[in-house]
């Protein structure tokens, strides 16, 4: 897993690093925030996002995303809502629990609409990118069998997107932040030529298009 996930640290240290250069130290808008997106945590999520300034009005936003769900933690009522795809070709089983683990990126271009947009706040437009690697792993009981078995699986996900949002500023400390978009959700599993079909859109293994959110809320440094 870890030559997986190593090369979504890389890209999130490398564009502040070309865009250091870019930016003077004393320009006041040249100020780094960092966030948690609180609605992805409920699905077992952990994304902490990094945003820094590159123009004027536009920002360069980079988040790492940490999975760990199971049923037995926070995540359980979004777990019990997945029926994974690729358990539906075994017959006979009940599913006793699920988890979750990997690891992904995302990453977005903003463009402030306020009257001051070097103060990154107010309206912003933005593009999205997401990208990750999911390992998946079923409990399950196999009436066949009279026992209890392990179905495992692995998943490639991507999505690309457009965002409507706002982020407010609490003295020069603490950001709030609101966005709402859509865009086209792809999850293929790693043993399977084409990906996932037929899946409704709060299922995890979806593929079509996607309405996306996100509520972060974060320090500025």
């Amino acid at each position: 897993m870890a030559h997986k996930i190593f090369p979504v640290f890389i890209l999130f240290i490398i564009p502040f690093k070309i865009l250091a250069f870019k930016l003077p130290s004393n320009e006041p808008s040249a100020r780094t925030i960092y966030t948690v997106d609180f609605f992805r945590l409920v699905q077992g999520t952990f994304e902490l996002s990094r945003e820094k300034p590159f123009t004027k009005n536009r920002s360069l936003h980079i988040a790492l995303l940490g999975t760990y769900a199971s049923t037995k933690g926070l995540a359980k009522p979004y777990l019990e809502a997945q029926d994974f795809s690729y358990t539906k070709s075994y017959t006979g089983i009940d599913q006793r629990s699920k988890e979750l683990r990997g690891g992904g990126v995302n990453i977005q271009v903003r463009n402030y609409l306020g009257k001051n947009p070097t103060l990154f706040e107010g309206f912003f437009l933005s593009s999205e990118f997401i990208a990750r690697y999911l390992f998946i792993n079923s409990l399950v009981y196999d009436y066949e069998l009279e026992s209890e078995r392990e179905l495992n699986s692995e998943m490639i996900q991507g999505y690309l997107g457009y965002n409507v949002g706002w982020q407010k500023i609490f003295r020069h400390v603490v950001s709030l932040d609101f966005h709402v978009g859509g865009g086209f959700w792809y999850s293929k599993y790693s043993n399977e030529k084409k990906p996932t079909k037929y899946q409704q859109s709060y299922q995890l293994d979806y593929t079509g298009f996607f309405f996306n959110s996100g509520i972060l809320v974060g320090i500025i440094i």
